[in-house]
């Protein structure tokens, strides 16, 4: 494939092609994924392949989900505008941004330093202000921290119910 600078395209023809076609239909997930721009979190030489039908590599030997894998993972989570979501490995960021488009707040912890300053940066500088990203495995019980309604992992695809968090608080001052 040849590079496109015409992203919005891609973006569009990415969600038809690969989400719609496979069965997605949640309007916001829609909306968000063709909103949220896959380029910015790939790496360079990887750009005219952003919006192809397969994981990317990132840097660690991780990678940047399937566009599939994460409108699927997010569809699951039934989220709405209350939703307080907990993401297991936020990697290069682009699943937190989809999450962040239609969660009232998402946190995010990434253990690997460097693809969490990254992330970091990139999410703000794309105004992502409900996005609360922490490098480590800050998660515990404690009290006077805000409980998850949602919790979203790239190594599961499970939706637990609310009440399945009741006693997990996240440690850390956000």
């Amino acid at each position: 494939m040849l590079f496109d600078k015409n992203h919005s395209t891609l973006r569009r023809k990415m969600v038809q092609n690969q989400i719609e076609a496979r069965g997605i239909h949640t309007p916001e997930v829609l909306a968000a994924m063709r909103k949220v721009e896959r380029h910015l979190f790939v790496k360079p030489q990887h750009l005219n392949l952003a919006y192809k039908d397969g994981p990317l590599p990132i840097d660690y030997d991780q990678t940047i989900s399937q566009p599939y894998i994460v409108a699927l993972m997010t569809d699951l989570l039934a989220l709405t505008p209350t939703s307080k979501v907990l993401e297991i490995g936020t990697g290069c960021g682009y699943q937190t941004a989809i999450l962040a488009e239609l969660a009232k707040i998402v946190y995010s912890v990434e253990i690997i330093p460097a693809l969490a300053k990254r992330a970091k940066t990139r999410l703000e500088a794309l105004n992502n202000r409900n996005v609360h990203l922490k490098k480590g495995m800050d998660v515990m019980v404690g009290k006077n921290t805000p409980l998850m309604t949602q919790y979203s992992s790239q190594q599961h695809l499970r939706r637990y119910p609310h009440n399945s968090f009741s006693n997990l608080r996240w440690a850390a001052e956000w």
